[in-house]
């Protein structure tokens, strides 16, 4: 039975094992198969290529384990998923799972210039069978010889996954051609609900370790599940274990924060609510209170191998540990331990962990630090990132930031980045009725002694649609850039007056130094940009003038034989 339709469709009763789709093609005597994403994928290539291909189950999210036993019997297993950052980090976790030895794996990379030296499509946007088959374009006389050619020529360059310890630049090169051509994909997945966080992070990234503290009180688990639940929202595989309160009073506060809803005021709506939160791809660990870090650990490495976690929140590790020292001789070398063990398992498995430690006990009214962190230095030494949750008094002491009594607000204070370096401050209202947390408005930071937040513009290439980005390409010399003869009014809206209102004169923002009157009245917002290309707003006290590539396939051991060229 088929409940709505499209893409919010369900299908009762639910499934209870998962299979691949396509199966039921595979003869008793095909010795390799082809593993895709989507069932379009499997189809398009045994269509095309009279090869044996399958698809994963749950849009590539996992591969249980009770599904590898249907693939014991083949000599070699290719995997087809998408050219992208995430898609590959997966065909790295199952080939592990399946076995290094006879897994082979397949990128889809089409040239970058087209024969008039257009560029084209960049590869990140062709990024499986389907799409490399759409590209071909519509002339279906002669599309079933051009997507046969093009799908064995892509199933004969699939190359052996490298040892996972030896690499050189020829397996590189086509990693560092993706970063630079799809910058934002390797940057990480972007938060929804915190957009400066993720300026400022960039995104979240598989492999590190984020170590979050702050007071008492500040609201670091309702942090945590939010952002938890925003990745999850967007198919990150997400394990939970909290240590500190219940599953259930955990579970309770998210579902409030998907719901946005307070159910203690009406259940109207919580049976959809909760069946909306029970699809979303999140595991919580059974464990209370202080427990054995390696029974923690055996934990973690079931739900990578069974569900394909790559996200892993722990809060927090004074509870977990509690007085055991685990044979060490103090309370801070068990500690340290616990880090090493964290950093490596994050390392080995490629999961994000986000670590919650309670700071060292100061005064309320103290603006923490990364030495704040209880322990030795071991902490902010393994960790990629450090986020640090300030109260607005803290935070006032020798800063910019001033209180304010008609805001209530947090900031999350980001003190450590390796990604790139950069580091800052995000304000934030805490709503307390659906346990959730809003970043300020432009208004409400201005109010607090900030300058409003500019957005930087998107790339439109990097963000059109696959099938859309050469059409803009031509479109675009068309369009007329020439000024109109009449200027346009505009109609400001009430928060832009309050915000022009609010920065006359002295938190003007200038542009540069043409045209600029030293008599003005009216303030100007623009933005300064600095040598690395980056913008960031510069405030003024008072009125003043600041002056101011594609490359060879990357080597490895080629399957032998013919299989996939053919029948």
């Amino acid at each position: 039975l088929v409940v709505k339709g499209g893409e919010d469709s369900m299908f009762l009763p639910e499934i209870g094992v998962f299979g691949f789709f396509g199966e039921h093609i595979i003869k008793p005597d095909d010795e390799f198969v082809v593993i895709c994403e989507s069932e379009w994928d499997a189809m398009i290539i045994h269509q095309y290529t009279d090869v044996p291909a399958i698809a994963l189950p749950n849009n590539s999210r996992e591969l249980p384990p009770a599904l590898i036993g249907r693939l014991e019997r083949f000599s070699k297993i290719y995997l087809w998923l998408k050219n992208d950052p995430r898609s590959q980090d997966q065909a790295h976790s199952f080939a592990r799972k399946l076995g290094i030895s006879r897994t082979y794996n397949i990128k889809t990379c089409p040239p970058h210039m087209r024969k008039d030296g257009k560029p084209r499509t960049p590869p990140s946007f062709m990024r499986d069978a389907s799409e490399l088959v759409f590209s071909l374009g519509k002339g279906w006389a002669d599309l079933a010889r051009k997507a046969s050619k093009e799908l064995k020529e892509a199933l004969d360059s699939a190359k052996a996954f490298p040892h996972e310890q030896i690499t050189d630049f020829s397996e590189l090169r086509r990693e560092v051609l993706d970063e630079f051509v799809n910058a934002d994909g390797y940057q990480g997945l972007k938060s929804t609900s915190f957009p400066t966080l993720t300026r400022i992070l960039k995104g979240f990234r598989r492999g590190e370790l984020s170590i979050v503290t702050g007071p008492t009180g500040v609201g670091k688990t309702s942090f945590l599940s939010q952002i938890s639940l925003d990745y999850a929202q967007q198919g990150v595989q997400t394990l939970w274990g909290s240590f500190e309160i219940k599953n259930a009073r955990l579970a309770k506060r998210m579902l409030t924060q998907h719901a946005r809803k307070d159910f203690t005021q009406s259940i109207e709506g919580f049976h959809k609510a909760a069946d909306d939160f029970q699809q979303l791809p999140i595991y919580f660990l059974r464990f209370f209170g202080m427990t054995d870090v390696q029974k923690v650990l055996d934990a973690m490495d079931y739900a990578v191998y069974v569900y394909d976690v790559h996200h892993i929140l722990l809060d927090n590790l004074q509870f977990m540990m509690g007085l055991q020292h685990g044979g060490f001789r103090t309370k801070f070398d068990a500690q340290d331990n616990a880090l090493d063990l964290f950093r490596r398992f994050s390392t080995k498995h490629n999961v994000h962990i986000t670590l919650v430690i309670h700071p060292r006990k100061e005064m309320d009214s103290a603006q923490l630090g990364i030495s704040s962190i209880f322990g030795t230095a071991k902490a902010s030494q393994e960790a990629d990132n450090i986020i640090i949750l300030q109260k607005p008094e803290a935070m006032a002491r020798g800063s910019k930031f001033k209180p304010n009594e008609e805001i209530d607000y947090r900031v999350m204070d980001i003190k450590k980045n390796r990604f790139d370096g950069e580091v800052g401050a995000v304000p934030y209202r805490f709503e307390k009725n659906i346990v959730s947390m809003t970043e300020l408005s432009d208004l409400e930071r201005m109010k607090i002694g900030l300058p409003p937040v500019i957005e930087e513009f998107p790339d439109p290439v990097n963000h059109l649609p696959d099938d859309r980005w050469e059409e803009d390409v031509e479109a675009s010399e068309s369009i007329d850039f020439t000024e109109p003869t009449e200027p346009t009014e505009v109609a400001e809206s009430t928060e832009a007056k309050e915000i022009t209102e609010a920065m006359r004169p002295s938190e003007a923002i200038f542009l540069g130094s043409e045209d600029v009157d030293f008599g003005i009245s009216e303030p100007r917002i623009g933005v300064e940009y600095d040598s690395d290309g980056g913008s960031e707003p510069v405030v003024a006290s008072e009125p003043t003038v600041e002056p101011k590539l594609t490359g060879s396939e990357p080597s490895g051991s080629e399957p032998s034989g013919s299989e996939p060229s053919g029948s």
